[in-house]
Formats: C-alpha cells, structure tokens, sequence
C-alpha cells in the first residue's frame, strides 16, 4: 500500500471555501457515548454507539452531496482538533472521526459511502506514540483510553490506499507540523561495539517475546537465548561488511540497535539490507527507530550502497514502520519458527534518496 504525501492540492481544495457558517457534520461514535455525567464506557455502550455513528452516516450521505473525509489516527493524535480547525472553513463535509487504524476497520464507513456514490478522502492524522500518549494522559479523566488500547492502535496502523477506495488521501504528520523533534533530544545514535554486545541480545530477545507473545508457537521464543544472541551479534559486528547502530541514553542504557550488510536475498538481489531493528517496548513509537535507519541509511550511501531491503514477518504488527518510511512492499518468503510455518514480507527502498528524506528528523 502507498500513500500521497502530496497534500497542497487537497489543502487547497479544502483551504479555499469563503468561510461561512459551516454546514459540516461531524460524526463520532464517542458522541454517543456522552451523559450528563461524562463519558461512560461499556463494551457494550461502544458497541451500540458505533452502530449508531454508522446509521448516522448512512442518513446524512442519503440526504446532502457531500465529501466524506474519514479522518483516523491513534487516539490521541489530534484527529478532533484537526477537524474543528477545518469545520470552520470547510461548507457541507461531512467528517468521520474514529482511530480506524487498519484496511479492515475502514471498509464500513467507505461500503456506506460507496452505495451513495459519496467521494471519500483518507485523512490520516500521524503521531508518535508518544506524543499521542502525553496528549490522552491530559485529557479528562472520563475521556481518557487506557495506555494499553493506545498502544494497541498505534500497532495495528496502515497507511491509506487509493486500492481501499479512497479518491484521495491526506497525511498529516502532527510531529512536523507540530515542531515536535521525534526522539528525546538525549538520545544518542552511535556506531555500536563489543561492550554493547549483552545490550543488544536483551533488546532482541525481549522484544521479541513481548511483541510476537501469542502469534508465534510458544517453543520459538522459549529458544531464544541471550547467550546465544550475544555469540551470534559477536560474529557479525567482527564482519567489516555489517554495520551496527545503538540508541543510548544520557545514562548510557541502550535502547534499541540496528544492523544492515550485504542483501542475502538470493534472487533479485539488492546492494544492501537491515538485518534487525529493535527498541525497547517501552520506547517504541519515540522515533527512534527512525533515527537508527536515517543512521544506518546515511552510512550505507556513504559505502556506494544505494538500494536497501528489509524482512519483517507478515504477523508483525510494526510492519508498516516501514511503510511509512517509503518502503515498497516486493515479495513475500515462507519461514520455519519453532517447527510452524509463517510467511515473511520484504520491503525495498531501490532509491535510499528517500529512505533518507522521511527518516531524516
């Protein structure tokens, strides 16, 4: 899936309406959720409200020509606050503010619009974890979504396809538009060695038994083995062809690590490919793994290697990290883990140029 990062035509398409009183409709599944007292969450409430907010869509697409802008995001990305700001300058929109994070969350409310012949523009509002987290930790504590469902969302995130039925798409990144630098400003992406060698197993191993617990047979990451890890990454930093990367913080603890060499890939080969990305589950979404590309992408061009390849399993859910730095989806490989078959997805950059255009922050 790609997604169009070219948003002036469409700003000003919605910038250039004379500002009237606005005919928008803003429609929520939240807003049915409101009491007098507040928002009152139920599983069951939430799952009423959402039928409500797509019966109310439904009726507002049947009677008034209008576009559809089906604004999503994490919450806490500022989907509201974008939607209030447009309201006043754009005349008979109708918006639909929900997190809608995959494909699949999406086709509802893109079917409904479908059978009203009603035009639909993707608005993605993109945040960092966490900015999105410090933003609903501020919120009312009757509006505020438990830590664990935001994270929940931000990992389940894919881009907007024209594939999906959207005419067209919007990406607005809340960080640059913002001014918020992604990655604290004491963290330090540096050229890895051997001392950090018990740093880098642990981050591997932990990360992939904390994001792969329930997808993978248990055995698998039962395997897995610091010491082990540790011999392995040993062997590799020792080859002048594989390069390495950490993330450290002002008290020296590494939080995540990258490396890259030679694509292994037997077929198609590219000039290069990143082996392993990982960080801490605590401060994944701080962009720091963009910087650890944007490090190991500026050293690879540095060495004449223009063209980059990635693998990351297809029930990875932080696949479209990937997505979201211009990888194009290529081809896809069946993998053994733990004597159970799964399937692994590449993702190539043939041009770095623009890996490191959207990692450079």
């Amino acid at each position: 899936m790609c997604r169009s990062r070219n948003t002036n035509k469409l700003t000003s398409h919605i910038s250039k309406v004379t500002p009237t009183l606005s005919t928008a409709v803003n429609i929520n599944p939240d807003h049915y959720l409101q009491t007098e007292a507040g928002r009152v969450y139920t599983p069951e409430r939430s799952k009423l409200a959402w039928e409500q907010a797509y019966a109310e869509l439904d009726s507002t697409l049947s009677k008034k020509s209008a576009r559809l802008y089906l604004v999503f995001g994490v919450q806490g990305a500022g989907k509201s606050s974008w939607i209030r700001a447009q309201e006043k300058v754009t005349e008979d929109a109708v918006f639909f503010d929900a997190a809608l994070p995959a494909k699949k969350h999406r086709a509802r409310a893109l079917a409904i619009a479908g059978t009203h012949g009603i035009p639909v523009t993707a608005v993605w509002i993109d945040a960092a974890l966490e900015s999105a987290l410090k933003r609903n930790a501020n919120r009312r504590h009757d509006e505020r979504v438990p830590e664990e469902a935001v994270r929940n969302v931000f990992a389940m995130l894919e881009p907007p396809s024209h594939e999906e039925g959207f005419d067209a798409i919007l990406h607005i990144n809340t960080e640059e538009s913002s001014g918020y630098t992604y990655g604290p400003s004491t963290v330090t992406i540096r050229p890895a060695d051997n001392a950090d060698l018990p740093a880098i197993a642990t981050i591997l191993v932990d990360t992939w038994r904390s994001t792969f617990d329930g997808m993978l047979v248990p055995s698998f990451l039962d395997s897995l083995n610091y010491q082990q890890q540790q011999e392995r990454h040993r062997k590799a930093m020792n080859n002048d062809q594989v390069l390495y990367y950490v993330a450290e913080n002002q008290n020296k603890d590494i939080l995540g690590f990258i490396n890259a060499g030679p694509d292994r890939t037997s077929s198609n080969a590219l000039e290069a490919e990143i082996y392993a990305i990982y960080i801490l589950a605590e401060h994944q979404g701080s962009g720091i793994g963009r910087r650890l590309m944007h490090a190991a992408a500026t050293q690879l061009v540095a060495q004449g290697r223009n063209a980059l390849r990635v693998w990351a399993l297809s029930n990875n859910p932080f696949r479209f990290f990937y997505q979201r730095l211009s990888g194009q989806a290529d081809a896809s490989l069946a993998i053994e883990l733990g004597g159970e078959q799964y399937t692994q997805e590449s993702f190539v950059w043939p041009d770095l140029s623009q890996l490191l255009k959207q990692s450079n922050i």
